[in-house]
């Protein structure tokens, strides 16, 4: 299946700023590097952290890809075997043959963290990333901010953290200017018959959700929400935290993907959402990319830590204009 060809972001970050994101500094972090084959030590030893901070942990992810300079082999150590990453494109990628992005230079900024368990750290934040390209034949991506949704788990075994999930968008105002549908890549899922009626389970239960059709708290308290127009939840100083939804008219989820590894879940997936309003906007009815991340807690029940919700708006904001190009 042919992919639009949207560019894609990925990280990077220098010794000094990784130590800077490591003793707490500002939120935001800038670096600029030339990318070598070798993992640099202050990302290593970040990533061998238990007990870093999620921007420490972003920022050695960061890092990692920076190092990485597109080669699959020098982030694979770090990819849970869950591992998923989507893109606003439609196409996504898992553990077994994830393709990361060529980066020169990033900046990070409002980053926000949350917790579910002592060892997940579910991390939504803007990242700028100019430059920056998926392929050879991808345009490179814009200095303009972009939303980012990862989470992290501390493998004990490896004694590192490994990244289980990562939604990348596109910047609000291209979401926004651009409504062409997105269609899920096709990938081989080493996934078992049992884990993946589970997944598509619970895709069909948020669906029904989504609609109205059920009323079930799934959401953990440390949940995080990311959508394409730049809103996000939970939204640290707002005066109104909550998210507010009404429900969609239909909502059909295609092309699922489903990845386990022990009590974390991923799924992505295609939809078509008409009439969905959420923070007050309604969302186009076009196919566009999802990826949930769920977590069983110690009552055995599958709880969504991290939802990455990619439906541009149906409606510009007023003022706002598309680029040349774009439609709106």
């Amino acid at each position: 299946m042919k992919n639009k060809t949207f560019p894609s972001l990925a990280l990077l970050v220098s010794f000094s700023a990784l130590l800077l994101s490591a003793c707490g500094g500002s939120d935001g972090t800038s670096s600029t590097t030339s990318s070598t084959a070798a993992v640099p030590t202050a990302v290593s030893s970040a990533m061998a952290d238990q007990g870093a901070s999620g921007k420490a942990i972003a920022n050695a992810w960061f890092g990692l890809l920076a190092a990485a300079g597109g080669k699959a082999d020098v982030v694979k150590p770090y990819l849970d075997p869950a591992f998923q990453v989507q893109r606003n494109s439609g196409e996504r990628f898992l553990a077994s043959n994830y393709s990361p992005s060529d980066v020169h230079k990033f900046t990070l900024s409002n980053i926000v963290v949350t917790a579910p368990t002592p060892g997940i750290r579910v991390v939504r934040y803007g990242a700028s990333t100019p430059g920056a390209k998926t392929t050879d034949k991808s345009p490179a991506r814009s200095a303009a901010v972009a939303p980012r949704l990862s989470v992290f788990r501390w493998d004990q075994k490896l004694g590192h953290w490994v990244i289980v999930s990562h939604a990348n968008f596109a910047s609000p105002l291209d979401a926004e200017c651009d409504h062409t549908p997105a269609k899920e890549t096709e990938e081989q899922v080493p996934t078992s018959a049992q884990d993946v009626a589970t997944g598509e389970a619970l895709v069909n239960e948020w669906r029904d959700i989504s609609t109205g059709k059920l009323k079930k708290a799934v959401l953990d308290p440390k949940d995080q929400i990311q959508l394409a127009s730049g809103a996000g939840w939970p939204n640290p100083g707002a005066a109104v935290s909550q998210i507010k939804w009404s429900p969609a008219k239909n909502y059909q989820p295609e092309d699922i993907a489903i990845t386990r590894n022990g009590d974390l879940l991923v799924a992505t997936y295609s939809a078509v959402v008409k009439g969905l309003k959420i923070g007050g906007k309604t969302e186009a009815e076009t196919s566009s990319p999802r990826l949930i991340t769920y977590r069983l807690n110690d009552q055995n029940q599958w709880k969504l830590i991290a939802l990455a919700n990619f439906d541009p708006p149906k409606d510009l904001p007023k003022g706002v204009k598309c680029p040349s190009g774009n439609a709106g």
